[in-house]
């Protein structure tokens, strides 16, 4: 007689919940959209490992020396996630760094989001005020100007 085991798994549910880079990439077909692709936008990512620790009497990259705190992948547990959004102005062959985020390999808040453009810095805790943050970054006056720019030389 064959044991089957059951699935034991609980059904997983997303509904309702974006990662940051899901809204980031969001807005990024929104750009295109509404600049009928003279301006595009990606978002990349990237695994970072643990900041320096400057408490620590040698920076060691990250790493520990045994495995403990370590998955399979020898990735350390307190990797991070950095999200880059990119504008690309196609006619001039230009990108550019618009802002980025950081934030934990398993949760997504609290999360980093940095535009050196503006030279803001954010601490965000929830997806809310992750929004309203984004919003009021796309819509300051230089981010505009640069958009503008931008499309004006690409026509």
């Amino acid at each position: 007689m064959e044991n089957k085991v059951e699935n034991l798994w609980p059904e997983i549910k997303t509904d309702g919940f974006d990662t940051p880079k899901v809204l980031l990439s969001k807005q990024a077909a929104y750009l295109g959209e509404s600049t009928k692709n003279i301006l595009t936008a990606r978002v990349t990512s990237g695994v970072l490992p643990p900041p320096y620790n400057p408490g620590k009497e040698e920076y060691d990259n990250g790493y520990v020396e045994d495995d403990e705190g370590q998955d399979e992948d020898n990735q350390p547990a307190e990797s991070c996630i950095k999200l880059r959004f990119i504008v690309y102005a196609p006619m001039l062959n230009y990108q550019f760094e618009l802002l980025s985020v950081v934030h934990d390999m398993i949760t997504s808040y609290p999360a980093k989001l940095i535009c050196n453009i503006i030279n803001r810095y954010y601490t965000i805790t929830e997806e809310q005020e992750f929004i309203q943050k984004l919003k009021e970054i796309l819509n300051t006056e230089k981010v505009q100007n640069i958009l503008k720019t931008l499309i004006a030389q690409s026509q």
